[in-house]
């Protein structure tokens, strides 16, 4: 009964569908101008159509095509070495951010810590900590490590990557 209360979920737009046809025919490695995308979609896949843009790249995403984003020229369909690529450019930021998050968090000082709540207090905590691992994650010390780990034993699950942090390089169980 609580499900008629609900409003229905949007339907895909028909430029998003446009898009999505579009965008499906690129074989990876192809590039697609930003006019291109904007005849395609009849109107400016910069501006107004960018949301479409976005969503037909997001369900394109889901079935394994990866679309990716070259500045002032369009979207090139990726290939597995442009996934390898835009995964080190994240690491990149989401190491800064985890650095800035830190920097924030201990930025409230002694006294500002004492003050908060109990529960705050273990929040700040528990933040801290993730921040912490998410940083020294990212240092080419610790990278080198997983690396090695990785070399010898493959993709490894998150669980064993703790030994990476615990035990440095030495060999784990």
């Amino acid at each position: 009964m609580g499900d008629q209360n609900k409003p229905p979920i949007a339907a895909k737009s028909v430029e998003t569908q446009v898009l999505e046809d579009f965008l499906r025919e690129v074989k990876p490695g192809e590039m697609v101008p930003w006019e291109e995308l904007s005849k395609v979609a009849g109107r400016d896949a910069r501006g107004a159509a960018y949301p479409s843009l976005q969503s037909a790249r997001r369900i394109l995403e889901r079935e394994g095509a990866v679309f990716v984003t070259i500045v002032g020229v369009g979207v090139k369909r990726a290939m597995p070495k442009d996934c390898v690529d835009d995964a080190e450019r994240t690491l990149r930021g989401i190491g800064r951010k985890a650095r800035r998050g830190a920097r924030r968090l201990f930025g409230v000082g002694k006294d500002g810590y004492e003050s908060l709540s109990e529960e705050d207090k273990k929040a700040h905590n528990v933040r801290g900590a993730i921040l912490g691992i998410v940083t020294e994650s990212v240092k080419p010390r610790v990278r080198k490590a997983i690396e090695a780990k990785v070399s010898t034993q493959g993709l490894l699950p998150p669980a064993k990557l703790i030994d990476v942090f615990t035990n440095g390089d030495k060999k784990s169980e």
